[in-house]
């Protein structure tokens, strides 16, 4: 996976969500370990936690619970393999790639 740096607003603002979700996601550990160098509104992230974050914002945006053990599922593997091929848990079926397409029309 690549290391293309943002901020936390242009995150929030390409996956789709508020600062407030993703820092209540962030706070909580649904997002996975943060090592994001800095703190609130103008923290640097990496691919991993975008990764993480569009997902989340997809599985909530689909009536997943976010605690739910799906969605630390699905999260999980984005953050280790990045917007690619799809996760089956359970009856449920994910297509990363594109969720990816979709985040990255949005960001541009």
């Amino acid at each position: 996976m690549t290391s293309t740096i943002t901020t936390t607003p242009n995150l929030c603002r390409a996956a789709g969500v508020s600062y407030r979700q993703f820092d209540y996601w962030a706070r909580h550990g649904l997002l996975g370990p943060i090592s994001a160098p800095g703190s609130g509104l103008y923290r640097i992230v990496d691919d991993e936690l975008v990764c993480a974050v569009v997902v989340m914002a997809y599985l909530t945006s689909e009536g997943i619970p976010p605690a739910s053990a799906i969605a630390a599922n699905v999260v999980a593997h984005a953050r280790i393999y990045g917007l690619t091929g799809r996760v089956t848990y359970g009856a449920l079926t994910v297509n990363l790639a594109a969720i990816g397409r979709e985040f990255r029309d949005r960001a541009r």
